[in-house]
């Protein structure tokens, strides 16, 4: 197969392209989730953010270009994000497939999407240049224009029973100067302006843990 590359936005994703999502501990861990390995359709329900975009997208990274860890990295470090919820391209446009008699709007599909930050200088928003960012896509189709609401919650059901969860490895959560030579702790004056990273994702590249604080 080809090398997987980053396509415009709004572009739809190739066939057979692994694409996952990061889910709150509390959305995955239900008694049923617990006793027959059910994925809750909540973990298919698009964010705030989701819901504010032009178009709205249920935000997806997909795997080849974007890794676990990297993908938890761009999140709120406070929240308890504990599995890693996975699907195919090709199983989403299965779902879109059997739901297309329903559809009023934008169809179920995983398209690109760039991925964007708020410049903290400006607080305009503007691409998020992080190598990482790349694989950043979404679900379109799961919003109220697209579907009614028994449809959606029917597409959500679809999509979790394709869907794998899995528990999310160890990360350690650093901070990156903007010069991205070493990496701090929570706190260091040497690391000023810095930039969330997982430690793991920080040593792969090459970047140094600081002598002051000694983050190891």
């Amino acid at each position: 197969m080809p090398r997987l590359r980053p396509g415009r936005d709004g572009e739809p994703l190739p066939a057979g392209v692994e694409v996952f999502r990061l889910a709150l501990g509390l959305m995955v861990e239900s008694k049923d989730f617990q006793q027959t390995g059910r994925v809750p359709r909540t973990v298919f329900d698009l964010s705030s953010g989701d819901k504010a975009s032009s178009t709205p997208r249920l935000s997806v990274y997909a795997s080849d270009l974007t890794r676990i860890a990297e993908a938890w990295a761009f999140l709120d470090l406070s929240a308890k994000y504990g599995y890693s919820v996975h699907i195919s391209t090709d199983q989403v446009r299965t779902v879109g497939a059997e739901m297309a008699g329903h559809c009023r709007g934008h169809q179920l599909v995983v398209e690109w999407e760039a991925k964007k930050i708020q410049d903290p200088q400006t607080g305009m928003e503007v691409l998020d240049e992080r190598p990482a960012a790349k694989g950043h896509a979404g679900i379109a189709g799961l919003s109220e224009a697209d579907y009614s609401s028994a449809a959606r919650k029917n597409i959500k059901r679809k999509l979790a029973a394709f869907a794998e969860v899995r528990p999310l490895p160890a990360v350690s959560p650093v901070f990156v100067s903007r010069r991205g030579r070493r990496y701090h702790r929570r706190g260091c004056k040497a690391g000023r302006a810095s930039i969330l990273m997982c430690r793991e994702s920080a040593r792969a590249r090459g970047i140094t843990p600081c002598r002051s604080c000694n983050p190891d």
